[in-house]
């Protein structure tokens, strides 16, 4: 007979154990995001307005805060902040 009893435990420890490892995959996705920031303004030229402009209607549009906390970005964020991804795509000049 099989007994379930630790089910709730085992659920437990691995929640924790996930919660624990989700800033370093959130890092990885943010640093991959930021990577494909920078092909799209590549291979669009230079052209960092329609980024700019697409990134400021997903802000409008999604209701997200485009400026969190470094700590907040760090542990939830699996994307750059919308503000960090504005400022690259205007600061970004194509060699």
């Amino acid at each position: 007979m099989r007994s379930y009893a630790s089910l709730p435990l085992i659920m437990m420890v691995i929640s924790i154990i996930v919660f624990f490892i989700q800033p370093v995959t959130n890092g990885a996705s943010r640093y991959f995001e930021h990577r494909a920031d920078k092909y799209g303004i590549e291979m669009t030229e230079g052209n960092a307005d329609a980024a700019k402009v697409a990134f400021e209607k997903l802000s409008a549009y999604n209701l997200s805060d485009p400026n969190p906390g470094p700590l907040k970005e760090f542990w939830f964020y699996d994307h750059p902040a919308l503000q960090k991804r504005i400022d690259f795509v205007e600061k970004y000049k194509r060699r």
